[in-house]
């Protein structure tokens, strides 16, 4: 999928909803793109400073992640629809 023919649908830190919206997507037959970007990145050693810092302060480690779906922009009125329930 093109990124001039594409259309962000969601974008989050769940990684539940992440998961629940692709699996929505494919049950009814509507193709996705995604994209996922760590926050907590720290040049290939793992989660770095910053994800040692949110362990010890509680914060979820998952939720250092901005995951992004797209899907094509004939489809994004359809697929908007289907994960409304999702997003409850």
């Amino acid at each position: 999928m093109m990124p001039w023919n594409r259309r962000e649908l969601w974008m989050g830190s769940s990684q539940k909803k992440f998961s629940q919206i692709k699996n929505l997507l494919r049950e009814n037959g509507i193709p996705y793109d995604f994209n996922v970007r760590s926050t907590g990145w720290s040049g290939g050693r793992g989660l770095g400073d910053r994800g040692a810092a949110a362990m010890r302060t509680g914060e979820h480690v998952e939720e250092l992640n901005t995951y992004y779906i797209y899907v094509h922009k004939y489809e994004y009125e359809k697929a908007a629809h289907l994960i409304r329930k999702v997003m409850e």
